[in-house]
C-alpha cells in the first residue's frame, strides 16, 4: 500500500492523496522512491495483476477497508489508460466500500468508477453512480471528494442538463474555496468553459441548419461575450497552481 501511495505522488506530484488511511495503518520503515511519472505509472502497470491479488486476498481476510483502498490508489494509471477495462476493478472496490458502512469510501470509489463509465460511452450508469457520490462525501465531510465529485458529474450530465452542470461546478468551486484547493477550482471552472463552448457550438450549428437570422440579442455571439468575460474574470481570480 506505502509503496502504491509513493507511485501515486510520482505520477501525480502534489495532488490530493487517494484516500485517507485507515487508523490502524503502520507506515514501513522504508518505502520505495519514484523518481518521475513514467517510472511510477510502469510500476503501476507492472504490477496491476499482483494488486488484484492482493485485493482479492484481503476480501479473503475479511479487510474490505484494505481491498478497497488498493484498487482506488491505481488512479494515475487509471486516468491514463481509462479503457483498459477498469470497470470491473471498480465494481469489486465498490462492493467493498460498502461493506465497510463508510460514505467517504463509497464517495471516493462511486466517483472514479463513475469518470471509468462515463469516459467508456456508459453515461447513464454513469450518471446514476455521480449524483450520489457528492451526498455520500458531504456526509463523510469529505469537501475535497465532494467538490471532484461534482465536477466528474458535471463532465458526465448530458447535454439536456445544463442547469445541473452549472450547478454542480459552481458548488465545486465553492468548496474547493474553503479548502484552498486552487487545482479543484480550475477543474471546475474549466468544466463550466468547456459546457459554454458546446452550449454555444450548438446554438451556432441550429441557426445555420435552420437557415434563419437570429433576433437581435439572441445570437451565439451575443451569449458568448458576456460569458467569455466572466470565465476570464474567474480564472484572473485564481491564485497560481
Amino acid at each position: 500500500m506505502a509503496t502504491a501511495l509513493s507511485a501515486s505522488e510520482a505520477a501525480e506530484p502534489g495532488g490530493e492523496p487517494a484516500f485517507v488511511q485507515p487508523d490502524d495503518f503502520q507506515q514501513p520503515p522504508t518505502v520505495r522512491d519514484f523518481t518521475s511519472r513514467e517510472e511510477a505509472l510502469g510500476w503501476f502497470a507492472a504490477e496491476r495483476d499482483d494488486l488484484a491479488l492482493i485485493a482479492a486476498a484481503a476480501r479473503v481476510e475479511d479487510r474490505p477497508e484494505r481491498a478497497w483502498r488498493i484498487a482506488v490508489t491505481q488512479w494515475p494509471l487509471v486516468v491514463w489508460r481509462v479503457l483498459a477495462d477498469w470497470a470491473p476493478t471498480l465494481e469489486a472496490a465498490l462492493a467493498d466500500a460498502r461493506a465497510c458502512a463508510d460514505p467517504y469510501a463509497e464517495a471516493r470509489v462511486l466517483t472514479l468508477l463513475g469518470w471509468v463509465l462515463a469516459e467508456e460511452g456508459r453515461t447513464a450508469e454513469a450518471v446514476r453512480h455521480l449524483r450520489v457520490a457528492p451526498e455520500l462525501a458531504a456526509r463523510a465531510s469529505d469537501v475535497l471528494g465532494e467538490a471532484t465529485a461534482l465536477v466528474t458529474l458535471a463532465a458526465a450530465l448530458p447535454d439536456d442538463e445544463p442547469g445541473a452542470a452549472e450547478t454542480a461546478c459552481t458548488r465545486a468551486r465553492a468548496l474547493a474555496t474553503e479548502a484552498d484547493d486552487a487545482h479543484t477550482r480550475m477543474l471546475a471552472l474549466q468544466q463550466e468553459i468547456d459546457r459554454s463552448t458546446a452550449t454555444t457550438a450548438r446554438l451556432g450549428v441550429r441557426c445555420w441548419t435552420q437557415g434563419g437570422r437570429v433576433p437581435p440579442g439572441r445570437g451565439a455571439g451575443s451569449r458568448w461575450v458576456p460569458v467569455l468575460h466572466r470565465h476570464v474574470r474567474r480564472i484572473r481570480s485564481l491564485q497560481p497552481v
